[in-house]
């Protein structure tokens, strides 16, 4: 008998449950929402360093943003510096983008940290609609970096190789040409990166 109701500890889960939540209008709905953009802020950092084998296993579980976000800094590149690496065989070009976890989602999360917590006053009419706007925010910056489909950015190995962490979510359908092209040793392809920042 399959699970209908599985609760997916996932980046794009924990997502998919807060805009559910953001899209009810209450303030309880609110409230819930951002607690799923909590963790699926933390869930995200963690994804990206997961695949990293010279990242510490306690370095990439913490809960901290402030540490997860340093361990990225440390292990793999500047905070907000994101990557487009596009691949032309022949034809074909293969796209593959690393999205930093922008500081504005970072300090959103931390800040979401406080309704963890019982409230210790009401919340006004005027502050309900200061965070309802900016959640929705959180929302829509969230949903971009999710489009991305690397998980850090490529990374040089020993000697001449470069590993790329690809995500398959979404990029099943391609992936099978790319891998067959990469492994050709009599091919050439043209590989090119751009940076840009996230703020």
């Amino acid at each position: 008998m399959k699970d209908t109701d599985t609760y997916s500890i996932s980046s794009r889960g924990y997502f998919e449950r807060a805009r559910k939540s953001f899209s009810e209008g209450s303030k309880a709905s609110l409230i819930h929402a951002i607690l799923e953009l909590r963790c699926a802020i933390e869930a995200r950092l963690q994804e990206i360093l997961d695949p990293h084998d010279h990242v510490p296993k306690n370095v990439k579980r913490t809960y901290k943003i402030d540490h997860l976000s340093k361990a990225i800094s440390k292990n793999l590149c500047k905070e907000n510096i994101g990557s487009t690496i596009t691949v032309t065989d022949g034809d074909k070009t293969f796209v593959f983008r690393y999205i930093p976890v922008s500081s504005f989602l970072k300090k959103f999360a931390e800040k979401s940290g406080d309704y963890l917590h019982a409230l210790k006053r009401p919340i006004d009419d005027e502050s309900w609609a200061a965070l309802r706007l900016e959640t929705e925010k959180a929302i829509f910056a969230l949903e971009e970096n999710l489009t991305g489909n690397l998980l850090g950015p490529a990374l040089r190995g020993t000697g001449d190789l470069c590993s790329l962490n690809i995500e398959l979510k979404n990029y099943r359908d391609s992936l099978p040409d790319f891998a067959k092209s990469a492994m050709d040793d009599d091919r050439r392809m043209i590989l090119s990166v751009d940076y840009f920042e996230v703020l």
